[in-house]
């Protein structure tokens, strides 16, 4: 179950980043070839910011939720995804994507 972050400048509309955030959703679960009721997508702005990237997306995860432990692959996914949203909405604004593996234990619904 990877969580996607959006952090993004306040100069990106909240209309955009609600709709990248809807597109990253199906594009999680293939990425992590987990059901798409396991996927959770947030979006903030950030208040204060020196040298970030205008739009900063951060995919953490457990390790059972890369396939085949390859961040590469996964990464290529969400890559793909994004290039689909551009196309399909002429979003321009440039994207930096970081998977994070991380080594967690959750349980859902105490």
């Amino acid at each position: 179950m990877p969580v996607v972050r959006i952090e993004y400048e306040k100069s990106v509309s909240e209309e955009e980043i609600r709709a990248l955030a809807e597109h990253m959703c199906p594009v999680a679960a293939e990425a992590s070839e987990r059901p798409l009721e396991e996927q959770s997508v947030y979006a903030r702005p950030n208040y204060i910011s020196v040298g970030a990237a205008l739009i900063e997306l951060y995919v953490d995860s457990g390790p059972l939720a890369i396939p085949g432990g390859d961040k590469e692959k996964m990464l290529a996914v969400f890559e793909k995804g994004i290039k689909e949203f551009r196309e399909k909405t002429g979003f321009s604004t440039p994207i930096t994507v970081s998977i994070i593996e991380m080594n967690w234990k959750v349980k859902v619904g105490i």
